[in-house]
């Protein structure tokens, strides 16, 4: 044990009788967070983790949607970091954890940590998520800083993770037991939290999806900026590196619009191409439309914007929303869609002798 462990150690057992902290000595986030600890009656000696003393519940849907939405990333770094003594998990902002990514298999203290347990200050003290979402900011925690001595040995990280209005919807957290590089770790959960936050843009209704970089070669990154815009070109949302990126002051902003913040001709035409963009102060920067995942990447109506907008009229498409029915030989143009999908092999092999101009009279579908 190095000497600052040995001295926050000797501190714990004052602070225990009541006496205060030597200045200094720890970081202030952690350090309220010890006095937060004490006042909901914890005891530093107290075997919380290993005696199951945490509280459980189930997850409720908003619960189970965040845990959909970080799974992916938890995975990726899992491939990178993971290891026997190591653990990655979300918590909601009631410090729950709603998903995790740790071995399986192998019995450890970080078994106690799992779905549907909270994990805040006043079950297990001082941790990394209950810094970071007391103040909204990245934390470390390591050793003799755990308000626990039943943490003394573990070692956690974890950054916020924030919705597309800029509400706290929790944390990501590395948490295991010995030591890793702090500010690599950091950084590795900072690019899957902004993974994650991006990825939340994809759910707005009603709006395109803008990426935009100064270098090319950053979009479609976690750090590219995203703009989610309606229709008429007004911003709907801009993710955290937007707003840095273009001076837009909050995740929501009011009266916002693309005219306001680019050259009206640099931005005509856009698609899923990256295109040089001209901002209106005279800059430039790279931006191009995020292509739709149900759909080839369209433009915005001509009408009523400038982004995409071609100058030329659109044609309704006659092919339904379902893309089997241009393999099925019982439908045609001007009929009702089926119900349901026929037969996959005789659909595809009477399709591949079918003209592509399909007589109105086609004979009904047995599965509508």
């Amino acid at each position: 044990m190095d000497r600052l462990q040995l001295q926050l150690h000797s501190a714990r057992q004052q602070f225990a009788e009541g006496l205060p902290l030597p200045a200094g000595l720890l970081p202030e986030p952690i350090e309220r967070s010890w006095e937060r600890s004490r006042a909901a009656g914890l005891s530093p000696w107290q075997p919380r983790l290993a005696h199951g003393q945490l509280d459980v519940l189930p997850l409720t849907e908003a619960d189970s949607q965040l845990a959909a939405c970080v799974q992916p990333e938890l995975e990726r770094l899992w491939e990178l970091i993971g290891d026997s003594h190591w653990m990655l998990f979300c918590v909601n902002p009631d410090n729950r954890i709603v998903q995790t990514r740790k071995p399986a298999g192998i019995d450890s203290p970080l078994s106690a940590l799992h779905a549907g347990r909270r994990v805040s200050e006043v079950d297990v003290g001082t941790t990394a998520p209950a810094c970071t979402l007391m103040d909204g900011l990245p934390a470390i925690v390591a050793g003799n800083q755990h308000y626990l001595q039943e943490f003394a040995q573990f070692f956690c990280v974890s950054v916020p993770l924030r919705g597309v209005n800029g509400e706290l919807l929790g944390a990501l957290d590395l948490t295991g037991i010995g030591t890793r590089n702090a500010g690599t770790m950091l950084e590795r959960l900072k690019h899957a939290a902004l993974a994650t936050e991006n990825n939340f843009f994809l759910n707005l209704p009603g709006c395109r999806i803008l990426e935009l970089q100064h270098d090319p070669r950053l979009l479609g990154s976690p750090l590219q900026a995203l703009l989610a815009v309606q229709e008429d070109g007004t911003v709907q949302a801009a993710n955290r590196a937007a707003q840095q990126l273009l001076g837009v002051p909050s995740y929501r902003p009011e009266g916002l619009t693309l005219e306001q913040l680019f050259d009206r001709p640099s931005h005509n035409g856009l698609d899923g191409s990256p295109q040089l963009l001209a901002l209106a102060d005279g800059s430039r920067l790279y931006g191009r439309l995020l292509a739709q995942p149900t759909a080839k990447p369209r433009p915005l109506r001509a009408s009523s914007t400038t982004l995409g907008a071609t100058g030329g009229s659109t044609r309704a498409s006659t092919m339904p929303a379902r893309p089997w029915l241009a393999t099925c030989r019982y439908w045609s143009p001007g009929r009702p869609a089926p119900a349901r999908k026929c037969s996959p092999r005789r659909c595809m092999r009477t399709a591949a002798r079918k003209p592509r101009s399909w007589p109105s009279t086609a004979p009904p579908c047995p599965k509508a």
